[in-house]
């Protein structure tokens, strides 16, 4: 069993940080929609989705990993979506 719970935590919350960091540069356009009705363009939406998709799944394997070395496999770093250019 995995002793350190603390890692699977940590990873967690760096995940939770990139994610952020990565909708927050796009979050105006739901700020534009609810404010003036300005529809988001569609890949907009799809990319906030791609990178939600992508937090799960790096979470996932986070909770899964049964011991250090699993845990050690998960590189939360790779696997994100391309940053849009505006």
């Amino acid at each position: 069993t995995l002793h350190s719970r603390s890692k699977k935590w940590n990873m967690i919350q760096e995940v939770k940080d990139i994610q952020g960091n990565k909708l927050q540069a796009y979050d105006w356009y739901y700020i534009r929609k609810y404010d003036a009705g300005t529809a988001i363009p569609a890949n907009i939406q799809s990319y906030r989705d791609a990178v939600r998709m992508k937090a799960t799944d790096h979470e996932n394997a986070i909770t899964a990993a049964a011991d250090l070395a699993a845990l050690q496999t998960t590189d939360v770093n790779s696997g994100w979506p391309e940053d849009l250019t505006i």
